[in-house]
């Protein structure tokens, strides 16, 4: 399991060089730009060693009349980051959202980030 808590770690220091501000705790109040790391789906092996992980990644904006803009050129600055930084990982692709953070509804972007262990 230690791989993917290294990984994990990977993620959040690559989000750092990207200049978003990380938050562990889902119920935090976020100050946008932010971004969360959620537990990873595992692929697991005969003998249930994880082969894969794959991380959810919230990057999350504040939301008004520019929040696609920020949205889509966070996107390409954090997958950069992540591909730069992160051993073994890609990012897979990436759903619009809507994130309830503490009652205020802010517009969302989920990465998932594929990790090979």
């Amino acid at each position: 399991m230690s791989e993917v808590l290294v990984a994990a770690e990977q993620i959040r220091n690559a989000l750092k060089l990207a200049k978003v501000r990380i938050y562990d705790d889902p119920a935090a109040t976020l100050m946008p730009p932010a971004a969360l790391v959620f537990a990873p789906e595992l692929t697991l092996a005969v003998g249930n060693d994880a082969t894969d992980a794959t991380f959810p990644v919230l990057l999350v904006v504040a939301d008004d009349k520019s929040s696609v803009d920020r949205l889509a050129q966070l996107i390409p600055v954090v997958a950069q980051a992540i591909h730069d930084n992160v051993e073994n990982a890609v990012v897979r692709s990436a759903q619009p959202g809507a994130y309830n953070a503490g009652g205020t509804v802010l517009p969302c972007y989920q990465l998932n980030v594929e990790v090979a262990l």
